[in-house]
């Protein structure tokens, strides 16, 4: 499969065709996947052939994002 320019970059926000938000919260290059987590705190696992395929498009930051996954500007680093 060819690679398109939507590299995944973690901590990145993109939306997929059905019109869901997530982040990029891991990529494993050995096992080839990307781990992603949606607005509503799911978790999911996807192959680079199904990320690539889904072409998601890159996002800005959500307002709400942070407090909907019981983030606060107290946990920053």
């Amino acid at each position: 499969m060819s690679r398109n320019a939507h590299e995944p970059t973690i901590g990145e926000r993109y939306i997929n065709p059905e019109g869901q938000i997530f982040e990029v919260i891991a990529i494993d290059d050995v096992g080839e996947t990307v781990e992603l987590q949606y607005e509503d705190g799911t978790v999911e696992e996807l192959d680079f052939d199904d990320w690539y395929s889904m072409r998601p498009k890159s996002v800005d930051a959500t307002d709400g994002w942070d407090e909907s996954l019981g983030v606060s500007d107290d946990d920053s680093y």
